[in-house]
């Protein structure tokens, strides 16, 4: 249990610093939302703003266009629920 929440921090805290300009317009609002809200959500919250980040990427990527994610993703210690809300 404790690996599948460090996973998902670990890639809440990847996708955290997308660039907008690599979405879709219909995809931008994904990162307008609360940091804070997000970081004290279920994990289940998580997953779902993760796989919805993950397929607006795959959209942009689908019509020929590159997103950049960031280059290292943060370790696990790295992103911890107080990560996610600052």
């Amino acid at each position: 249990m404790e690996l599948e929440h460090d996973e998902i921090m670990e890639n809440v805290g990847r996708l955290l610093f997308t660039d907008p300009n690599t979405l879709l317009p219909q995809h931008r609002h994904l990162l307008d939302l609360d940091f804070k809200n997000l970081g004290a959500s279920s994990s289940t919250d998580r997953q779902y703003w993760l796989a919805n980040v993950e397929s607006a990427i795959n959209a942009f990527q689908s019509l020929g266009r590159q997103s950049p994610l960031p280059q290292q993703p943060l370790s696990p210690s790295a992103v911890s629920d107080d990560a996610v809300l600052s």
